[in-house]
């Protein structure tokens, strides 16, 4: 089995980094668990919820864990049974925040004390709020990266600007779904009353509240911020765009004429000065004139 497991008076906290069968099977024996309880362990992700018993809590969050293939935060979810002698964490994989307080907590009796000391419910808090605190720098990295992409715009950037922005924009959909849920999970915290949660914590979890808070504007600003790069990029791609076109477009029609002219005086008949000595010159200067005029009327309808 993977569980392990911290006893400090009489408040025991079990953690389950990667659960097995067998882990299951000792739960079933040892807690009197609601049958869907132990299903909503073994199914696939759940949403983020809180399940009210008369004897234990069942709260299911989900938090960030940033995806360095795909570059996308992604979600994992962590499962607490919270009872006035107990507490089981349960979670598939490494969460570093909620692994090293488990590991700091199992190596000192005063942070036994001061984590653990209070009840079941004040861990809770203490395990929410080192979670939620590793919210803010995959949010400071999101910032960092969208000012980045705010200067590439202006840049000029090409095709890899376009793939930033989009990979970008999904990482903060993505983050935005796994923040959005657990706001009114923590809500519900704040106003639990009874054995397991006390007045006294209110407080405590209105403060992880305000911090989800923080986040989630952090990330409607961001949201706000990336989609208006994308339109500007999109315009100045099009400004630029035009811009070529449109001197390729006074090119073409500049050569329209002196194609013209060197056409016809390339024909095999008789036309006006082609015996005279300067022809050649007087076709160049009739052409140049023409040229210069087109210039000179382009400028005036500020076309160039």
């Amino acid at each position: 089995m993977a569980l392990q497991s911290i006893t400090y008076n009489s408040l025991t906290w079990i953690d389950m980094p990667q659960p097995t069968a067998q882990d299951v099977a000792y739960l079933q024996e040892h807690f009197p668990f609601h049958p869907l309880d132990f299903e909503d362990l073994v199914s696939g992700r759940q949403r983020p919820k809180i399940d009210e018993y008369d004897d234990y809590l069942f709260v299911v969050l989900d938090f960030p864990v940033f995806d360095k293939g795909t570059r996308v935060t992604k979600a994992s979810e962590i499962d607490i049974f919270v009872g006035a002698n107990f507490l089981i964490t349960i979670h598939k994989g490494k969460v570093w925040p909620l692994d090293r307080l488990f590991e700091a907590c199992e190596g000192s009796t005063n942070l036994q004390a001061e984590n653990m000391g209070k009840g079941s419910g004040f861990l809770l808090y203490r395990i929410i709020d080192k979670l939620v605190d590793n919210f803010f720098p995959v949010a400071y990295k999101i910032e960092r990266n969208v000012q980045d992409i705010e200067d590439a715009v202006f840049a000029d950037g090409g095709r890899q600007t376009v793939e930033e922005i989009s990979l970008l924009r999904r990482d903060i959909i993505a983050y935005r779904r796994i923040v959005k849920p657990l706001v009114p999970v923590i809500a519900r915290l704040e106003f639990i009353k009874g054995r397991l949660i006390g007045d006294e914590l209110e407080v405590y979890f209105s403060d992880i509240g305000d911090a989800l808070a923080r986040i989630w504007d952090t990330l409607e600003d961001q949201k706000g911020i990336i989609e208006a790069l994308n339109d500007t990029y999109d315009s100045l791609t099009s400004h630029r765009t035009n811009e070529v076109i449109r001197g390729l477009t006074v090119i073409s029609v500049i050569m329209l004429p002196l194609t013209l002219v060197s056409g016809i005086y390339g024909m095999n008949v008789k036309l006006p000065f082609d015996h005279h000595p300067l022809a050649f010159e007087l076709v160049l200067l009739a052409m140049f004139t023409v040229a210069a005029a087109m210039i000179l009327m382009f400028r005036h309808k500020r076309w160039l």
